[in-house]
C-alpha cells in the first residue's frame, strides 16, 4: 500500500536536489547530486531489498509466527478486507513475481553485493573534510587565490632529520657522511634525502632538505661573510663596515673546508649573521635555536 507513495515522495525529493545542483557553488551543486542520488538509490532498496523481506515477513505473518521468536505460534486472527489501489496491483501481480524468480534473485544479490565490494574498494580513497575551493562560485576572487596557492605554495609540513649526539662535526669523515655538497659521500644522510625527493610519490618528500653543515661549509668559505671586532675578538655582523676585520678562517686544502679548530671556532659567528644577497648562507635566520 506504501509503494505509490514511496515512488512519488522519492521521484519528487530527488527531482528536487537534481534541481539544487544547477547552483554555481561547487559545494552545494556536490551536496545535491549526492543527496538526489542517494534518494534514487534508497528508494531501489525499498523496492528490491525490503520488499523480499517483507515476503519473508509476511509468509511468516500468514504462519502465526511471532515476530522474534519465529519458531513460536500464536493464536489465529481474522483477516481484514483492504482495497488494492493500481500501483498496489501492480507491484502485487507483475513485479513482486518477477522479482522473486530465481534467476532475477540471483542477479539481484550479485550486483549488491559487487556494489558492496566496490564501496568497500574506494573507502580509502575518500579525503577527509571538505576542500576550500568547493565552498565559493567559479568566478570568486577568493577561488583563484585557492588554486594559486595549490599552484605555487603547495607544500606540506615542515620534515626534520635530527641526528643523534655524539657525532664530531670538525672531522671530516663526520662531515662527508651527513653534507651533501663536494666530497661528500654518495650515501651520505643529505645525498638519501635528495634522492627521495626526486620521488615524492612515495617518500612525501617535496623537496630537498636544507643542512646547517653545508651552509656553514659555504657561509666560511665566501669571502667577507665572517666578521669580528679587531678590540675584543667578538662577533661581528657582515654588513656592519665600520671598525670590523675580515676572519682568517684556516682551510684544508683538498677539501677547502675549515679546520677541525676554526670550525668550533667560527660556529657561533655563523649562528648569529643574519643571511642578506652577499651572504644568503648565514644561520641566524634558520638554525638560531640550534644548541
Amino acid at each position: 500500500m506504501v509503494g505509490p507513495s514511496m515512488l512519488l515522495t522519492s521521484t519528487s525529493e530527488s527531482c528536487c536536489f537534481f534541481l539544487g545542483a544547477l547552483s554555481d557553488m561547487p559545494a552545494v551543486r556536490a551536496f545535491a547530486l549526492y543527496a538526489g542520488m542517494a534518494l534514487a538509490i534508497d528508494f531501489v532498496f525499498q523496492v528490491t531489498c525490503f520488499v523480499s523481506l517483507l515476503t519473508l515477513d509476511s509468509i511468516r505473518q500468514a504462519g502465526n509466527r511471532l515476530d522474534v521468536c519465529c519458531f513460536m505460534q500464536g493464536p489465529k486472527t481474522d483477516p481484514i478486507d483492504v482495497s488494492d489501489g493500481v500501483l498496489y496491483k501492480f507491484f502485487k501481480a507483475i513485479y513482486v513475481p518477477f522479482l522473486m524468480m530465481k534467476g532475477v534473485r540471483a542477479g539481484v544479490m550479485v550486483v549488491f553485493y559487487a556494489w558492496l565490494c566496490a564501496s568497500l574498494v574506494v573507502v580509502p580513497r575518500i579525503g577527509i573534510g571538505l576542500d576550500q575551493e568547493l565552498s565559493m562560485p567559479e568566478d570568486s576572487f577568493v577561488l583563484k587565490y585557492f588554486q594559486a596557492m595549490n599552484s605555487y605554495l603547495s607544500i606540506g609540513p615542515p620534515m626534520y632529520f635530527v641526528v643523534k649526539d655524539g657525532l664530531n662535526y670538525s672531522d671530516t669523515m663526520t662531515q662527508n657522511m651527513i653534507c651533501g655538497g663536494q666530497h661528500c659521500n654518495s650515501d651520505s644522510l643529505l645525498t638519501q634525502v635528495y634522492v627521495a625527493s626526486k620521488r615524492p610519490a612515495s617518500s612525501y618528500i617535496a623537496r630537498p632538505a636544507s643542512s646547517w653543515l653545508d651552509d656553514y661549509i659555504d657561509w666560511s668559505t665566501t669571502t667577507g661573510c665572517c666578521k669580528y671586532f679587531p678590540n675584543n675578538m667578538s662577533f661581528c655582523p657582515h654588513d656592519y663596515n665600520v671598525d670590523c676585520n675580515n676572519c682568517d678562517i684556516a682551510q684544508d686544502k683538498n677539501t677547502n673546508r675549515p679546520i677541525p679548530m676554526a670550525f668550533k671556532k667560527y660556529l657561533p659567528f655563523f649562528l648569529e649573521d643574519n643571511p642578506t644577497e652577499s651572504c644568503a648562507k648565514a644561520g641566524h635566520a634558520s638554525y638560531s635555536s640550534v644548541s
